[in-house]
């Protein structure tokens, strides 16, 4: 029986895209998009979330960068916050599970990024715990990170449902033999959760 559910933050209660902040600082969306995928790249991300610290990364980045792009590359530090907006809908399921489930975070994100996200987000109160990636220097979907969760969460693979809009980290968490659901919306998830009998 399911007795606790496991939420995915980014993509899954909060839209995350670097373009809500960097789209006013170019002339153009191709021109903040070239700057962000060069910039921002998928393995420097993916360093960042196994670390404890997006500052310094940021800072030792814009160190090697030109000076004109450098005041650019600290925004993504400053002004990380802006970068991210609460999907409402997905949030209202979950504030209504949250009355009958123990809930659990699982996220990739830099260890000194969760402190900004319980201040600018109430629904993180809700959570019994919440497992960062950048604490552990592990990331979905490293198994050992759902390895650490089962263990935190002291219940059987089984007894847990994990959400997460990434593939890869539904699969990984599958293998380990914990209930799964592929978030794509808020519409596909209310029909899922009923398809389990899942109360909300």
């Amino acid at each position: 029986m399911i007795d606790a559910l496991v939420f995915d933050i980014g993509g899954v209660l909060i839209d995350y895209n670097p373009m809500f902040l960097y789209r006013d600082h170019f002339d153009s969306y191709e021109a903040a998009k070239y700057f962000i995928e060069s910039t921002f790249t998928s393995d420097w991300n993916e360093k960042i979330e196994c670390s404890k610290s997006l500052k310094l990364g940021v800072q030792e980045l814009a160190n090697r960068k030109e000076k004109h792009l450098s005041c650019c590359i600290k925004l993504f530090d400053i002004n990380w916050i802006s970068m991210t907006r609460a999907k409402k809908d997905t949030l209202n399921i979950f504030n209504k599970l949250a009355k009958y489930y123990p809930m659990y975070g699982l996220t990739n994100l830099a260890g000194d990024r969760i402190q900004i996200i319980n201040k600018a987000y109430e629904f993180t109160r809700l959570f019994e715990e919440i497992i960062i990636s950048g604490e552990l220097g592990i990331r979905k979907p490293d198994k050992r990170i759902f390895e650490h969760l089962i263990m935190k969460t002291q219940r059987e693979p089984h007894r847990l449902l994990f959400f997460d809009d990434n593939k890869a980290n539904i699969s990984a968490a599958e293998k380990l033999g914990i209930n799964v659901l592929h978030f794509s919306s808020s519409e596909q998830l209310q029909c899922d959760l009923k398809n389990l009998g899942i109360k909300f």
